[in-house]
Parts: structure tokens; C-alpha cells; sequence
């Protein structure tokens, strides 16, 4: 590890909901879907929120926020009860069920750094590494290099003939042509590039209401190398964009920036895991109408595709 900063553990709080309903007072078992099972032995989706508050004394903290955090989340819990419970697989099911007892508990872990949170809240170029600070156990290859997240505001039909020019997919299929371009991919090496979308609207017959699990389906195209290198590259991957998402704006939508906790907004939402992933993360921006995104590259790759992405490739 390249950095000197370091994460000390100050306590770790076991938060249960605030009480248990009467129809729930023994146990509650929910069976996984073909939507849960699908995501069971992937890499969990990992997020940092960055909230800057005007009072950050560790006195102020352990007498104020702290409490009023872990009451928060014991009703929260009240209404997703599962969320407390485990993942288990009995002898007699056919298909692993969430189960929740009473007494059952979320692990709220409080530590402290001295790392710089202007910089690690920034839009720099920084060390993956850096973004697990708070999770020292995931291993991180110290040779990455994560992006800055960018603030792009992307307007359709300007400049293009194509049908459904959303931002989701003029970022994507840019970002795609960068990425493969700055790692120098030899033609026939072949490509794949996807994304998830939510079919909870989409279902027929559909969904019940009060489903309480996951409901996202992966699209995928592969393709080699070349295609995406050849001048019309870009046009080529909006094109197969465009045909996969029948609509489907995607995570764009998904306004990670309005989780206010009573301290405003977060300075900054980051999605830690992509780096164990090799996913691309986009959300909508802090502030207008863009859209931020962020990847993890090797440091030499990450140069170039800056470099790329400043000047345009297309």
C-alpha cells in the first residue's frame, strides 16, 4: 500500500429495528427469485457518500449524529425487514431464502482517517486504493488508477442522425472507444460491453407491489476489436446500444445525489467496488443536467485515455 493513510476502528454497533411486528415476531423467510440468484456469487455493489457537516467534532459526533444515525436505521429496518436478516440455504428448500428472526441485526462499524477529504471527495485522478480506505480488507491492485468522476452534460441530436440519443448512450459508447483505444487492444481481441436494466415495469404478467427483491436483467455486446477502432467506431457502438436499450436510460436516472441524511447533499457518491468489477459506474451529476462516470484503469492506460477523452476520438 502506497499510502500513508490510515482507518482506525472506533466501535462497531449492532442495530436492530425498533420493534418487531406482531406477525413477525417469531421469524420472517423470504425465497430467492431467478432475479436474486442471478447476483448471488457476484461482487456486491459498494458506495461511499461524501457529506461535508458544518460540526465534526468526535465529541459532537458520539453525542448527536451517532444516535440519531443508529435511530434512524432501527425504523428504517422496520419497513425492510429482510435487510436484517441472512442469506441461508436450508436442507429442505430447493433455492436459498433470506431469513429474518427476531434479534437480528445490521453491523454499523464507526472508524476514523486522516486522509484529506477534499481530495478523496474530488474529481482527481487518484489511486484505487485510496477509495477502500474504509474497507481495508478488499484487496486492491496498487498499479490502478481511478478516473475522475466527470460532470458531462450531453445534449440529443446534436451533430448525429441517430434515433435515440440519450445520454446513456452517447456516454457509454464514448467511453467504451476510449477505453479500448488507451489499452491498445490488438483488432481481433475480442470485446464485450453491457449493462444492467430494470424490469420491475416491464414484467408480464407484472410484478406484485410489494416484491422485495431484485428485478435487473443484463444486455451484452461483444464484438472484436476492430469494430470499435475503425472510424465509425462510435456510430457502431450507439447503434448497438441503441437496438439493446428499447428505452432504457438506465442508472442515469438513478439520483444518488438526492440522499439527503438532515446534512444537505453529498459532496460526492462514489461506487467503490468497480475496480474488482472492471465496470464502468455513471449516475446522474451533482448539479444540472449531466451525467458523472467513473472507471478504474492501469495508471499508463488511465494517462492515455485522458488524454483521449479531452482531445475526442471521434
Amino acid at each position: 500500500m502506497t499510502s500513508a493513510h490510515q482507518v482506525k476502528i472506533l466501535d462497531v454497533h449492532h442495530v436492530t429495528p425498533f420493534f418487531t411486528p406482531p406477525e413477525f415476531a417469531t421469524e420472517l423467510s423470504l425465497p430467492l427469485t431467478f432475479f436474486d440468484i442471478m447476483w448471488l456469487k457476484l461482487q456486491p455493489v459498494g458506495y461511499i457518500f461524501f457529506y461535508k457537516l458544518t460540526e465534526s467534532t468526535p465529541a459532537f459526533f458520539n453525542s448527536v449524529i451517532l444516535p440519531k444515525l443508529k435511530h434512524s436505521l432501527s425504523h428504517t429496518l422496520i419497513h425492510f425487514l429482510p435487510l436484517a436478516g441472512n442469506i441461508t440455504w436450508p436442507p429442505q428448500a430447493t433455492t436459498p431464502i433470506i431469513l429474518y428472526t427476531p434479534n437480528d441485526a445490521i453491523q454499523l462499524t464507526v472508524a476514523e482517517s486522516n486522509a484529506d477529504f477534499d481530495h478523496l471527495s474530488g474529481n482527481d485522478i487518484r489511486e484505487a486504493m485510496k477509495s477502500h480506505l474504509y474497507l481495508p480488507e478488499l484487496p486492491v491492485t496498487d498499479a490502478k488508477a481511478t478516473a475522475m468522476t466527470m460532470q458531462i452534460t450531453l445534449f440529443p441530436n446534436q451533430g448525429f442522425c441517430l434515433v435515440h440519443m440519450s445520454s446513456f448512450v452517447l456516454l457509454y459508447a464514448y467511453v467504451v472507444i476510449c477505453i479500448v483505444k488507451s489499452k491498445g487492444l490488438e483488432q481481433n481481441r475480442k470485446v464485450v460491453f453491457g449493462f444492467l436494466a430494470d424490469c420491475r415495469a416491464r414484467l408480464d404478467p407484472p410484478i406484485h407491489d410489494k416484491y422485495f427483491g431484485n428485478c435487473l436483467y443484463s444486455f451484452a455486446v461483444d464484438t472484436e476489436a476492430r469494430a470499435l477502432l475503425e472510424e465509425n467506431g462510435f456510430a457502431w457502438a450507439v447503434e448497438r446500444l441503441t437496438a439493446l436499450l428499447l428505452g432504457v436510460a438506465g442508472s442515469t436516472h438513478y439520483d444518488v445525489y438526492g440522499t439527503d441524511l438532515g446534512w444537505g447533499r453529498p459532496e460526492k457518491v462514489e461506487i467503490t467496488s468497480i475496480d474488482q468489477t472492471a465496470a464502468i459506474s455513471m449516475t446522474k451529476c451533482k448539479n444540472g443536467s449531466g451525467v458523472e462516470f467513473a472507471l478504474v484503469l492501469e495508471k499508463n492506460e488511465m494517462e492515455k485515455f485522458m488524454s483521449l477523452f479531452v482531445d475526442g476520438v471521434i
